[in-house]
């Protein structure tokens, strides 16, 4: 059975083609007359822009005094301050790489043909340390996002089995977990917080709940019933 087209978005731009008859038909065919306009018929297609890579420059412009001369003297307007200072890397570049390997489950490989296809040289393991200095910079607001997840009293917690190619003392078909904690409530912004760990076990739980008092919503899975024996926690089904 094929699927029901459901119709295009509302919220998108739209760009209006129109198509009319040549001069010549715009004249009965009957009787000579001059044929009047009434309603059109409209269809719809989707369209896509692909991304568009450019570069940025900036000129920074420089004034020195005309009496003197002098080198010391020299002012410089003041560089913006970047995410990455030593990087040739825009926010937005790396916004898109991060959504593109975190969201999307780009590989980091794939991700260098692409910027290939648009006459970019852009490394694999430049884009992993970006990555990685992206994550610094960052830290502090994940800090700040556990704190307002762990003094709600009401979250979600689970774990979800991931691979992780060449890490030291496990092969690559061997499991790995991404722990999921998550606040959602009527009002409030959600926080969804994502950390790993090699393994499942309490000790992994009872960290990244440690503090917490309220409800937990949970699987009945055993990494968690040691840390709900706190008795300002209360265990609720997942």
């Amino acid at each position: 059975k094929r699927p029901k087209r459901e119709p295009l978005p509302a919220h998108l731009p739209r760009e209006e083609v129109i198509i009319d008859l040549p001069e010549g038909e715009k004249i009965c065919s009957k009787d000579g007359a001059a044929l009047q306009e009434i309603s059109p018929e409209v269809s719809e297609q989707l369209d896509i822009i692909p991304a568009q890579i450019k570069v940025i420059r900036t000129i920074r412009k420089k004034y020195v005094c005309p009496c003197c001369q002098d080198e010391a003297n020299i002012k410089t307007a003041v560089l913006p301050e970047k995410i990455l200072p030593k990087s040739n890397a825009t926010a937005g570049l790396l916004a898109y790489i991060a959504t593109s390997k975190y969201v999307d489950a780009l590989p980091m490989y794939r991700l260098e043909k692409i910027f290939e296809r648009y006459g970019v040289v852009i490394p694999r393991n430049t884009m992993c340390r970006w990555m990685i200095q992206l994550l610094e910079k960052l830290t502090p607001l994940y800090n700040m996002m556990e704190e307002d997840l762990l003094s709600f009293d009401y979250i979600c917690c689970d774990e979800t089995r991931t691979q992780v190619l060449n890490e030291p003392g496990k092969t690559p078909q061997s499991q790995s977990y991404m722990w999921v904690r998550t606040r959602h409530g009527p009002g409030i912004s959600p926080i969804v917080l994502f950390d790993y760990d090699p393994t499942r076990a309490k000790e992994v739980a009872n960290q990244l709940l440690k503090g917490f008092k309220g409800y937990l919503q949970a699987d009945g899975y055993g990494s968690y019933d040691e840390v709900c024996k706190n008795p300002d926690l209360t265990r609720v089904g997942g």
